[in-house]
């Protein structure tokens, strides 16, 4: 089997198995990774009831069987938050019951949000997601150039949320700090 932590930054954390560290493949993505865990009990990730009431398509199901079968291991990565609860990759989790696993590679992550207002009214508070190159740089009374479905605007901002559940609604994001 290969081994999961190449391309990966790490440094060696107290704990024996986990490592903190940001993998390059994740720095796009919509995940604050906190930490990435080599062997984590599959039995003790937590499903929520969204992801229990979705039906992943089947071809999806396919393509990540054929890929653990090819290579040996899991292609796609499992997000949990502090709570053990699945936030992405239901369908890797599916296949690894499937397949039989006991423990396999998680990371520990959550989502950043902005929630921000318009005007200076705060009539309407709207949220928006934060890019992996903004997270921690955006606070409370900031403004920022986000995505609308009208095209680009600014906001204020009223407060800054890390998220821990999992969500199935998409997001638009920010685009910049100004």
């Amino acid at each position: 089997m290969k081994n999961l932590t190449d391309g990966l930054r790490q440094r060696t954390s107290k704990t024996q198995g986990r490592r903190d560290c940001c993998p390059m493949s994740y720095k796009k993505e919509r995940y604050k990774i906190v930490e990435y865990i080599s062997n984590f009990p599959l039995k003790d990730i937590v499903i929520s009831e969204s992801f229990k009431r979705t039906e992943p398509a089947p071809r999806k199901l396919d393509k990540i069987k054929a890929a653990c079968v090819d290579r040996g291991e899991l292609p796609a990565n499992i997000v949990i938050n502090d709570n053990n609860m699945l936030i992405d990759g239901y369908c890797t989790y599916l296949v690894a019951l499937e397949q039989g696993f006991t423990d396999i590679p998680v990371y520990r992550g959550c989502i950043e949000l902005v929630e921000a207002y318009h005007s200076s009214q705060r009539q309407q508070a709207y949220t928006w997601i934060v890019p992996a190159w903004l997270r921690g740089k955006i606070k409370a009374g900031d403004r920022c150039l986000v995505r609308t479905s009208q095209g680009v605007a600014r906001v204020k901002v009223g407060r800054v949320i890390r998220q821990q559940e999992p969500e199935q609604q998409a997001r638009k994001s920010v685009l910049r700090l100004l």
